[in-house]
C-alpha cells in the first residue's frame, strides 16, 4: 500500500541506483530463457519443447488436432 508521505532525497538517490542496476536479461541466452518463465503447458506456444516422458512421434500425430 503506498504510503503518502514523499521519500526523502537519498532515498530516492538509492533507488536510483538499484533501478539502474534491475534492467532485466541482456544476452540472448538470458532473454530465451526469461522468455520461458511463465509457460504452464505449452500447447499454444510457439516454440515447443519436448521433455524425456513424452513421445515425439506420438505428438506429431496429436499437433495438427491442437
Amino acid at each position: 500500500m503506498p504510503s503518502d508521505k514523499p521519500i526523502s532525497e537519498k532515498q530516492l538517490a538509492a533507488h536510483r541506483r538499484n533501478a539502474l542496476q534491475s534492467t532485466g536479461p541482456v544476452t540472448p541466452a538470458g532473454k530465451a530463457r526469461s522468455a520461458q518463465n511463465s509457460r504452464k503447458h505449452g500447447f499454444t506456444a510457439t516454440k515447443f519443447t519436448i521433455i524425456r516422458l513424452e513421445d515425439a512421434e506420438e505428438l506429431e500425430t496429436l499437433w495438427p488436432t491442437w
